[in-house]
């Protein structure tokens, strides 16, 4: 299912994302990779033309000019490996970082990314192009049987109907000759969750086949560990918050610090036995549905835990030595 496609999505970009594994280029191609695929699974045409008529190429309405690589090869990274097949190198993949507040309130953020400079020496095609041979230019071979007609791409010119025959010096036949830093202002939703990709239409490179087509930003949010709380499923938010051994059996009200900015006030009942649970309804994180509308809340959860001091005065000492006899003789 959807959903079942999103958290395998979620789960694997834990592992493989960037900040996880600082400087490795191996890791860091691997989640483009992941990003890439999840753009094709999670797309519902896509994914029953590949239900249907497996990997047969599926080709783009908007874009039916030119054919695209079948499906599994998208999957398993073509994405940047046959770039001119692909449109690989047109998206591009970029990540922010914020933190549980900014989640938790929405604001504008600003992403930084590298932008492609498309060669000037050969106007991004990576050196003077001819027809392919294999397919006399029309970039697919078509494959005949029964009642059906199939079109797979070339496996020559990746589906371009071109081939270079000269290779771009300045460029070494990339199209590309060097990369520029760029960045965007955007609206963070409240209630945004970690890993969660925002589509930016229109805003990658320009594609090296055709200077009228460009590719799309892909934002990938990455939200930092709280030092306080935790994020649990359905905008529940976890707090442990310490408490003493009085506050327990005599019970006390106490301020509890909320991502909102205001402090809660919360009654620990007399009598609370450590590690007891609470629940604070609607004081969690909001909810939004897909028109970015928050539509409800969730709750925070409160679990007491008991703080044993490590160091004692004389005083507090003689005190806890009387609560122990005490203890001790109602024990007897």
């Amino acid at each position: 299912t959807a959903e079942e496609i999103k958290k395998a999505y979620r789960k694997l970009a834990q592992v493989y994302h960037p900040d996880k594994n600082p400087g490795d280029k191996e890791m860091e191609a691997k989640f483009k990779e992941l990003n890439n695929a999840y753009e094709i699974l999670g797309d519902d045409s896509k994914r029953r033309h590949y239900n249907t008529y497996g990997n047969a190429p599926y080709v783009n309405q908007n874009r039916n000019h030119k054919p695209f690589t079948n499906v599994m090869d998208d999957f398993f990274g073509n994405f940047f490996n046959q770039r001119r097949a692909s449109y690989g190198e047109e998206h591009i993949n970029a990540f922010v970082n914020i933190t549980l507040e900014q989640a938790y309130k929405g604001e504008e953020v600003e992403v930084k990314f590298e932008r492609n400079v498309t060669c000037q020496s050969c106007h991004g095609l990576g050196g003077e192009m001819t027809k392919c041979s294999s397919c006399n230019g029309a970039g697919f071979n078509t494959i005949v049987g029964g009642n059906h007609t199939i079109r797979t791409s070339c496996h020559d010119c990746q589906g371009v109907g071109k081939k270079i025959t000269n290779q771009c010096s300045d460029c070494k036949g990339s199209g590309v000759s060097e990369t520029k830093q760029d960045s965007l202002k955007f609206m963070i939703n409240p209630g945004v969750e970690n890993g969660m990709r925002f589509a930016h239409a229109g805003l990658g490179n320009v594609s090296t086949e055709d200077e009228n087509v460009r590719g799309n930003l892909y934002i990938t949010v990455n939200i930092q560990e709280h030092e306080m709380f935790k994020r649990m499923p359905n905008g529940n938010l976890f707090l442990e918050m310490p408490v003493s051994y009085s506050q327990l059996v005599l019970g006390d009200e106490v301020e509890l610090p909320n991502l909102s900015g205001k402090k809660i006030k919360f009654k620990i009942p007399k009598g609370t036995q450590d590690g007891s649970n609470f629940r604070l309804a609607q004081m969690g994180m909001p909810i939004f549905n897909n028109s970015s509308v928050i539509y409800k809340w969730g709750d925070q959860l409160v679990r007491v835990k008991l703080e044993v001091p490590k160091n004692l005065d004389e005083e507090h000492e003689k005190i806890i030595e009387k609560i122990a006899k005490i203890e001790k003789k109602n024990l007897t």
